[in-house]
């Protein structure tokens, strides 16, 4: 990133920010060390020296040089990795297809750019000027319809570092902060303080200060957030989400994760979720019927009792039935007991 270009007077130009740029760490009480991330193949996150760590409910973590952190989702001690990577074949890949070249927006007083790459999704952008920044999933950004000091406002409020712009010969600047850790609620890993990602490309006009880590296991753009914890049911606690209430208007409803199956019976306001394959092979249940107190598998004709999950017949083989809680609009499950359901190939 370049720095304040000329005719731009300094004072001006920390009136458009929150954050104060400081000229020396020292003065701040900052001791500047080298601060790193390393992500390990299909592994943890690797955190040296940051001693500011902040968890998902906002107390500061006892500073340690080394912190091993979760990035798989799955650990049962979040934040901290307790292996759950290596039974959960963790893959660490990138899927996307964004490379990190920044799309260019020119305007009359400010050219934007937006790098896809490091996007997380926020929100933060198109909730208060979508005439300037679009909608979700349909990033459309228009620089001429906003005030100047508006937009760049935003911008420096962005979390993962994917907008930048450029107005006159003013280019943004990075604050310098103390390095830190944010831990935000099922949700991902805030980094900010210039901590080095190790061996990682970010791409165009990336900024260096700051940028957003994936937690929940399921970015398609490891190891950046890219939102996906907002739909697949990620939460710090043990409960997993698996369907938004309003949703479910079936009697029977397929949820898939990774390689289980699970089917939600409703029955008037009364809600039962099961493991979704048949017993006599791997059909799913959610394409077969209810009739009376029982769920009949719509290929094999077998059939559950729909309040224990008993085989009618032989009351020694039973679906797993899963512990429930309804939150907040939310249908959770309990994350052991979703283990326990035994992957299939579908």
């Amino acid at each position: 990133m370049t720095g304040i270009g000329k005719g731009v007077n300094q004072k001006g130009y920390n009136k458009l920010f929150s954050l104060t740029p400081f000229a020396d760490f020292e003065s701040i009480g900052i001791r500047m060390e080298n601060t790193t991330i390393e992500c390990k193949p299909n592994g943890p996150l690797m955190v040296r020296n940051v001693k500011k760590i902040i968890d998902s409910d906002g107390q500061e973590l006892a500073p340690k040089q080394e912190r091993v952190l979760c990035r798989c989702g799955q650990t049962k001690y979040k934040p901290f990795c307790d292996g759950s990577h290596i039974a959960a074949r963790f893959d660490d890949g990138n899927r996307s297809e964004d490379k990190g070249k920044s799309d260019v927006y020119i305007g009359d007083e400010v050219t934007i750019y937006f790098n896809k790459r490091l996007c997380n999704d926020c929100e933060e952008c198109y909730t208060k000027f979508p005439s300037v920044f679009g909608s979700q999933g349909q990033i459309d950004i228009h620089p001429e319809v906003e005030d100047m000091e508006k937009i760049i406002g935003v911008i420096q409020n962005c979390p993962s570092g994917a907008l930048s712009y450029t107005a006159d010969d003013l280019a943004i600047i990075d604050p310098a902060r103390e390095p830190a850790i944010f831990i935000i609620k099922n949700g991902p890993y805030q980094v900010q303080g210039s901590i080095e990602l190790l061996d990682v490309e970010k791409g165009d006009r990336a900024s260096d200060e700051h940028y957003v880590l994936c937690r929940c296991g399921g970015s398609a753009n490891k190891p950046f957030c890219d939102g996906t914890h907002k739909n697949n049911g990620f939460r710090d606690d043990q409960w997993f989400k698996i369907a938004n209430m309003e949703d479910i208007t079936k009697e029977l409803t397929r949820v898939s994760i990774g390689k289980r199956e699970l089917v939600i019976v409703k029955r008037g306001d009364v809600l039962s979720v099961f493991s979704g394959a048949c017993l006599h092979g791997e059909a799913l249940l959610s394409e077969g019927f209810i009739e009376d107190d029982y769920l009949t598998c719509g290929k094999h004709l077998w059939q559950y009792n729909i309040n224990t999950g008993q085989l009618v017949g032989d009351p020694s083989m039973h679906l797993k039935k899963l512990k429930i809680k309804i939150e907040q609009k939310e249908l959770l499950i309990d994350r052991d007991e979703l283990n326990e359901v035994e992957e299939i190939e579908t």
